[in-house]
């Protein structure tokens, strides 16, 4: 492991530089500007990156176990199989151009305050009505609640799905 001493562009720019994946495991960044940045696989388990700037960043793949996410903006980045097991998502903005495949644990403080895009929204909400109603009389009254249309389009586009 290499030490890493000087300002949080500094350590950054020293990380980039390096071999891929980038590591930026436990590191404190808050407020940091990633940007459009290619960060593919990279590590940032126990980071702290509250209000960091991931907007249209290439996060596919990338580890955020345990992070502090806290305000962080994920507009149109590729999320794309990423990794929030554990992390505080609260207050994010998640407009992700793809979510497809990330985990996320389901506690409070990973959905608190959180922004979705309405695609997502309805998607994750769906995730959930993918399990067997407890009856036919609930299966009528979700259906009623999201319309016939949108429970449709998210019935056909979720069991299209790779399971």
């Amino acid at each position: 492991m290499v030490t890493m001493i000087g300002t949080a562009q500094q350590m950054v720019d020293q990380i980039l530089a390096g071999d891929r994946p980038y590591r930026f495991r436990g590191l404190k960044l808050s407020n940091f500007d990633f940007n459009g940045m290619d960060l593919h696989n990279a590590d940032f388990r126990n980071a702290s990156v509250p209000y960091a700037n991931f907007s249209k960043a290439n996060l596919r793949f990338a580890n955020f176990e345990n992070a502090n996410c806290y305000g962080a903006n994920f507009d149109q980045a590729d999320c794309h199989r990423i990794n929030f097991k554990d992390a505080t998502l609260s207050d994010t903005i998640m407009t992700a151009s793809d979510l497809f495949g990330a985990t996320i644990t389901l506690e409070c403080r990973s959905f608190q305050g959180m922004q979705l895009s309405p695609g997502w929204w309805y998607g994750w909400l769906f995730y959930g009505l993918l399990a067997k109603p407890p009856s036919k009389d609930a299966e009528e009254k979700l259906i009623a609640c999201l319309g016939v249309e949108r429970y449709s389009v998210l019935r056909d586009q979720y069991s299209r799905r790779r399971l």
